[in-house]
């Protein structure tokens, strides 16, 4: 059985890292999905790879956050396409 278990981050890294902590250890979710920005998202991607938990991300862009993680996955190249033409 899969069960979606939603908490809002407010788009705020403040937010996201404690979340991840829950969502890790009292939730025991098996993988993360974000739904927020690139701040929010390296904020818990940190948490996400201390625990060795799959995290995947629905448009945070910023090159730090697959620098520093091994466990995350971006299922949209096409953001960083265009975020890469916007600095152009």
């Amino acid at each position: 059985m899969l069960e979606l278990v939603i908490y809002d981050d407010q788009a705020s890294p403040k937010e996201s890292a404690p979340l991840a902590v829950k969502l890790i250890t009292q939730d025991n979710v098996v993988a993360g999905i974000s739904g927020s920005y690139s701040g929010a998202t390296r904020a818990a991607a940190t948490i996400y790879q201390e625990n060795s938990t799959p995290y995947i991300s629905a448009y945070a862009v910023h090159p730090d956050i697959t620098a520093q993680v091994t466990m995350y996955f971006e299922p949209h190249s096409w953001v960083k396409y265009k975020a890469a033409q916007a600095q152009n």
